[in-house]
């Protein structure tokens, strides 16, 4: 996809970027400044992610459900998995002001990043590599913790 700015277009059609109330992805009216975090670990590592700025609706929603799966897919391999409830209930928590606003409407005269809303897509409960992820920890860290209660029974008695 191509972005379009003020200063790309021709005379003609004098088309500005985003500004403030208006979504930075599709520049469509009305808009909310959220942001939406997500985290991945590796074993004692961890890495937070933002996406904030001005989201439509539809925006919000596919950014919310992003950043939603890729911390349920990442958090579990580490420490991520102490922190990632309070991020994953903050998104949600700020998901609820974005789904309030109205419909998106084109704001003419305005360029964005892409042409339409953002697509969603599935609920991330319905994505398979999200339902993989779940499903591997939720097997993978009662084994761990009992191979852990092994090695310490065996090397303590």
């Amino acid at each position: 996809m191509t972005r379009r700015w003020a200063s790309d277009a021709s005379a003609s059609s004098p088309l500005r970027p985003p500004g403030d109330g208006e979504c930075q992805y599709c520049g469509s009216t009305p808009a909310e400044h959220v942001a939406y975090q997500s985290m991945v670990s590796a074993v004692i590592l961890y890495w937070v992610g933002t996406m904030q700025g001005w989201m439509c609706g539809m925006c919000g929603l596919a950014v919310f459900r992003q950043q939603t799966s890729r911390t349920l897919i990442g958090c579990w391999w580490g420490v991520g998995v102490v922190g990632a409830p309070i991020i994953l209930v903050a998104n949600r928590m700020r998901l609820r002001r974005t789904l309030r606003l109205d419909p998106p409407r084109p704001t003419p005269g305005v360029a964005g990043q892409v042409a339409a809303p953002l697509d969603p897509g599935r609920s991330v409960l319905r994505r398979p590599r999200t339902l993989l992820c779940i499903a591997a920890a939720v097997v993978g860290i009662p084994v761990i913790g009992l191979l852990v209660l092994i090695v310490i029974g065996t090397v303590g008695g």
